[in-house]
C-alpha cells in the first residue's frame, strides 16, 4: 500500500511538473510574441518616422534648389539684356544675383550650419592687381568705395592662390594665416572662376564669420562642383569688355 501511494503521489508531482512547463513554455511564447510584436509596431512607426523625415528632407531641398534656380534665371535674364544692349555703359549688371545664387548653395550644401555666408566678387587688373568688385549681401555699407584695391599677403592662401594655382582652396581660420580678428570674417572659401579656355578669369570668395564653417577641403570642393553653373555663368559675363571697361573706369577714378 504505500508502494502504492509513493507511486501515485511521483505521478501527481510528475503531472504536476509537467503542467508548471506547460504554462512556463506557454507564458514564454507569450511574451516573445508580445515582444516580437511590440519590435515589429517600433519598426513601423520608426519607418513611418524616417519616411517623413526624408520626404520633410526632399522638401527642404527642393525649396532651396528652388531658391538658387529662381536667382539664377534672374541673372541670366539680367546677362540677356547686357548683352542685347548695344550702349557703351551697362546699367544691368547680373553680378548681386549671381553672388546671391553662390550663397543659396553653400546654404543649402551646409544646411544646418550657423554660417552667415558672404560672397565676394575678386576681378584682376593689367598690372596683377586685385579688386574687390562686388559683395553679397552689400548691406551695412559694405559695397561701398567699390571696386576696392586688395593687399597681396594671402598670395599662400587666399584668393590669390585660388588664382594662381587655378583650383579651390579652403582656410577654416584666418588667424592661423596671420589674418586679423577685424575682417569680419573667419573661414573663407575661395573659387576660381575659369573661362572656356581654362583661364582663371577671377575669383569668388565665400566666407562665415565663424572658423571651420567650411568642414573640409573636400566638402568646399563639392560645393564649389554644384555651383559650377552659376560660375559659368560668372565667366561669360566677364566675356563682356564694356563690363571690365566699366570696372577699369571706376579703379581708376578711386586711383
Amino acid at each position: 500500500m504505500p508502494y502504492v501511494l509513493i507511486t501515485v503521489f511521483l505521478g501527481v508531482i510528475f503531472a504536476a511538473s509537467k503542467v508548471f512547463k506547460i504554462g512556463l513554455d506557454a507564458r514564454e511564447k507569450a511574451a516573445s510574441k508580445s515582444k516580437d510584436e511590440q519590435i515589429e509596431t517600433m519598426k513601423a512607426e520608426h519607418e513611418v518616422e524616417l519616411e517623413q523625415a526624408i520626404n520633410a528632407g526632399w522638401l527642404n531641398l527642393l525649396d532651396d534648389w528652388k531658391v538658387v534656380a529662381g536667382q539664377h534665371e534672374a541673372a541670366i535674364d539680367s546677362l540677356q539684356r547686357q548683352m542685347s544692349s548695344s550702349g557703351s555703359v551697362i546699367r544691368d549688371n547680373p553680378f548681386p544675383q549671381l553672388l546671391r545664387a553662390v550663397i543659396s548653395v553653400f546654404t543649402a550644401y551646409y544646411e544646418g550650419v550657423d554660417a552667415s555666408f558672404t560672397a565676394n566678387l575678386v576681378l584682376p587688373d593689367q598690372n596683377g592687381n586685385f579688386y574687390l568688385v562686388a559683395i553679397e549681401p552689400g548691406g551695412g555699407g559694405r559695397s561701398r568705395h567699390l571696386p576696392r584695391q586688395l593687399p597681396l599677403a594671402e598670395k599662400e592662401w587666399g584668393f590669390f592662390s585660388a588664382f594662381s594655382q587655378r583650383a579651390v582652396n579652403y582656410v577654416a581660420d584666418v588667424r592661423e594665416h596671420g589674418g586679423e580678428d577685424n575682417r569680419g570674417y573667419l573661414s573663407v572659401a575661395n573659387l576660381p572662376i575659369l573661362d572656356t579656355s581654362g583661364c582663371v578669369v577671377g575669383v569668388v570668395n565665400v566666407d562665415s564669420p565663424y572658423e571651420g564653417t567650411f568642414e573640409s577641403l573636400d566638402d568646399v570642393r563639392e560645393a564649389y562642383t554644384l555651383s559650377l553653373p552659376i560660375i559659368s555663368t560668372l565667366a561669360l559675363c566677364l566675356t563682356d569688355e564694356r563690363l571690365l571697361q566699366s570696372f577699369h573706369r571706376l579703379k581708376d577714378e578711386l586711383d
